[in-house]
């Protein structure tokens, strides 16, 4: 923590709940929208052994839109170290365990990817177990660092929002289920998974659906390289050339038109992929299947043999989805590993080039782009195309010159799929149980950092927050909403920051916390001699900002199950001033903090609450705690037995240690927080650091 804002006053006050709900997320708005515009192209180059190639500059590429030669007008480079080695060394907690505060700027500048598994489309069950193992794989090699989500095209219900929480993610994969529909027809009659059955129709197009939904919202985030991954055994509609310039006439609907349809909810979902800039990269389970001369399963049953090999068709589907926006299918091979660690070697280092389209058209036709990389031995890649706008579609709308500008609102601050990090916030969410409740309390310690005016010896951060909990199915279990106020006397040009406390009352459950916040600096004074022009002049430092900030929680069933634990809350001093005092002082008896970065002189206190909400008796716990250094070796270890009379009656009974960080080296560290009752054990970890 910086030393200077230990000296800082922090009063908050002025507290207030609404009871009114917040308003839903709005719907982002996809780019390429007016007329002439910057086109920004994420372009990965690689060399002969697709390796990324580093440093180049504007006059290393070649822009050709319909052919035309194109004027680079921006060029930034993202690179981030190659995958092959981005894994942290020493323990092997250093990657797997997320931090337990929450950030809302660590996803600026990082790739955003997107984790799509399957599980509409009728596939038979040993596949369906490949594809859970690749999606772990996935999952496994994402670099250090970044987040992704995790979403399924049928049961919504099931995915995760995105973290950099590996557990959650393999967690969200374990919950795949394939369907177990064996693609029947009207007679019963078998039908290969590798044939169209018309009768599976709203499958296949829940399939189309979900990924034209996730290319739209993701068309939010311009200038941010955007990948799904794919996961599928693909659509059975046997096109080996789908494309921008494929015809809906040439005969392939058939009969009903149900091919047809789905082209052309294809053709959609290409273009939607490419004005957001989002890259597709497939995936089959069925690696190296047998030739035609051993058919499918399903094939086999039903009598027919049209492919060259079972799913020939969903593999040029799986193709054909990839070519179109700029990524690559991983399809008709067993070796998914390598292909997946160059997915993430592409996502990690890429450059960003922007120019304006020299041709003014607005016709919505397609221009096909390409650009070229002008050394030897190198390749540029990048998505085909664009769809360009429809100029009636692109009259701007007059402004009438009276109308108000209206102020950021907390609720809307909420909205998109990735937190807003305008106003900068660190959270920690941790769960409680209620005396005599069923519902469990969300502690929550929200820290706000807000740029302070030069020169005043007294600012007052006003917040306004917008706190609501969202269950697996997206609807809003709980919210509420709160006002504070923090008084202090920072230093010249220093940053505001303070913790604010609250607690959101739910169900046990698994939760998606979201929370909006505006914040704005007001009530400063000049510090004596000051020019009033130097803490008054008008400047982006004195508007209001609007945040977000998003969390996964698990609450157990702290009543039900034998043996639980507590969020872990860590309390240290000196540290951020957090208010209101009385806030948790129901919950626990000491004050969460944010802070994870120890000095020598810090005092760090833990503290965790173990329950046993079932059997017939209470039973002693034994309860132990450890910390180990970035390369796994113990620092620190405790135990102790709970005996059944330190229980209350409500079953519960406290945990609470100094953790002795003087002691300590400085680096990485993991404290664990474990309880033992019997047979079960529960465990908790903490992520904090230590300098000096």
């Amino acid at each position: 923590m910086d030393a200077r804002l230990c000296c800082a006053t922090v009063l908050l006050a002025s507290l207030s709940l609404a009871g009114q709900q917040a308003p839903p997320p709005k719907a982002p708005t996809p780019p390429f929208r007016t007329g002439i515009e910057l086109v920004l192209l994420d372009v990965t180059v690689l060399d002969k052994d697709r390796q990324p190639v580093h440093d180049l500059t504007a006059a290393d590429f070649t822009i050709l839109e319909d052919g035309a030669p194109q004027s680079i007008q921006s060029l930034v480079e993202f690179s981030s170290p190659d995958v092959d080695v981005a894994k942290p060394p020493g323990a092997k907690w250093v990657r797997e365990v997320a931090p337990d505060v929450v950030r809302n700027d660590t996803l600026e500048n990082r790739p955003i990817t997107v984790i799509v598994l399957d599980d509409a489309t009728p596939m038979m069950a040993v596949e369906g177990l490949a594809l859970r193992r690749m999606a772990e794989n996935v999952v496994d090699q994402l670099p250090a660092g970044d987040s992704a989500a995790v979403l399924f095209t049928r049961d919504k219900r099931r995915g995760q929002e995105f973290t950099a929480e590996r557990g959650l993610l393999r967690a969200a994969v374990d919950r795949f289920v394939s369907d177990p529909d064996l693609m029947t027809g009207p007679a019963g009659a078998p039908v290969p998974f590798d044939h169209f059955n018309r009768f599976e129709m709203d499958k296949y197009l829940a399939v189309v659906g979900t990924l034209r939904s996730i290319a739209s919202d993701l068309s939010a985030y311009p200038g941010r390289r955007k990948t799904i991954v794919f996961l599928s055994v693909g659509l059975p509609i046997g096109v080996a050339d789908l494309g921008p310039s494929t015809s809906l006439s040439d005969g392939r609907a058939g009969a009903s038109g149900e091919v047809g349809s789905l082209l052309h909810e294809t053709f959609q979902l290409f273009q939607t992929a490419q004005r957001s800039n989002t890259r597709i990269y497939s995936i089959s389970p069925g690696g190296l299947r047998a030739p035609s001369s051993a058919l499918s399963v399903f094939a086999k049953m039903a009598g027919t043999d049209n492919n060259a090999y079972p799913g020939e068709s969903n593999d040029h589907y799986l193709r054909s989805v990839a070519e179109n926006t700029g990524g690559f299918a991983v399809v008709d091979t067993n070796a998914y590993e390598t292909a997946i660690l160059q997915i993430h070697r592409e996502n990690s280092s890429y450059y960003l080039l922007g120019y304006v389209p020299a041709n003014n058209r607005a016709q919505g036709k397609f221009r096909r782009l390409e650009v070229r990389a002008n050394r030897a031995g190198v390749t540029a890649q990048t998505r085909p195309g664009y769809v360009e706008p429809v100029a009636s579609a692109n009259k701007p709308r007059a402004k009438a010159a009276s109308a108000p500008v209206k102020p950021p609102r907390a609720g809307d601050a909420m909205a998109g799929l990735l937190p807003k990090p305008d106003l900068a916030m660190e959270l920690v969410v941790a769960p409680f149980a209620i005396p005599g409740d069923t519902r469990a309390a969300l502690t929550i310690a929200l820290a706000v950092r807000q740029h302070a005016p030069g020169r005043a010896t007294r600012v007052v951060g006003h917040v306004d927050l917008t706190i609501s909990a969202f269950g697996p199915d997206g609807a809003r279990r709980a919210t509420r909403r709160e006002t504070a106020d923090a008084r202090m006397s920072p230093g010249a040009d220093e940053d505001l920051k303070y913790a604010f406390l609250s607690r959101l009352d739910v169900p046990p459950g698994r939760y998606m916390l979201r929370i909006g916040g505006v914040g704005s600096v007001t009530g400063f004074s000049a510090a004596p001699g000051a020019p009033e022009v130097a803490v008054l002049a008008p400047g982006a430092e004195f508007e209001s900002k609007s945040g977000s900030i998003f969390a996964d929680v698990e609450v157990p069933d702290f009543q039900r199950e034998p043996l639980s634990l507590s969020g872990l809350v860590l309390s240290a001093s000196p540290g951020l001033v957090a208010g209101p005092k009385d806030r948790l002082a129901s919950l626990m008896p000491v004050v969460p903090s944010t802070e994870r970065s120890f000095r020598s002189y810090s005092r760090v206190t833990a503290f965790a609450r173990v329950y046993q909400g079932a059997g017939p008796a209470v039973d002693a716990v034994a309860v132990s705690a450890r910390v180990v250094d970035g390369e796994g070796r113990t620092e620190f270890e405790w135990a102790d037995t709970l005996p059944a009379a330190r229980f209350t009656p409500r079953r519960a009974a406290d945990v609470q240690l100094e953790i002795p960080v003087a002691g300590f080296k400085p680096g990485a560290h993991l404290l664990t927080i474990q309880a033992t009752r019997g047979k079960t054990i529960v465990s908790r970890d903490v992520r904090f650091d230590t300098w000096f």
